[in-house]
């Protein structure tokens, strides 16, 4: 994220991602990247766009660890999550705390403390 998150790597990753959710892939994506951002990036995202895309990378290769495959852990970071007060995961994700919240709830899933 540090150098920039490639915009084809960006969209290639909501595109995974939106393939479980009820939302269009510009829709999830402008949830956790302003369009006014995602519009004014060329090549490459800017600093807070690249950190929001990093994040969204990381817990999904965490989520796709716990679940075996990418299709279950994109459908758990889509649904309302009772431990998030109905929220759905990813959109805990366009902050860094909401990304270590999310990261907590994967690691209490992964070895079985209660959630």
């Amino acid at each position: 994220a540090e150098r920039g998150f490639a915009k084809s790597e960006a969209t290639h990753l909501f595109a995974r991602v939106a393939a479980t959710s009820p939302l269009p892939i510009g829709k999830l994506r402008a949830e956790l990247i302003p369009d006014s951002s995602w519009k004014r990036a060329r090549k490459t995202l800017g600093p807070q766009a690249s950190q929001t895309a990093a994040r969204l990378s990381h817990i999904l290769a965490i989520a796709a660890r716990i679940w075996g495959n990418e299709k279950e852990a994109t459908e758990w970071l889509n649904a309302p999550h009772a431990e998030l007060e109905g929220a759905t995961p990813i959109s805990m994700l366009r902050t860094e705390a909401g990304g270590r919240a999310i990261e907590a709830l994967l690691a209490a899933l992964e070895f079985g403390f209660p959630v």
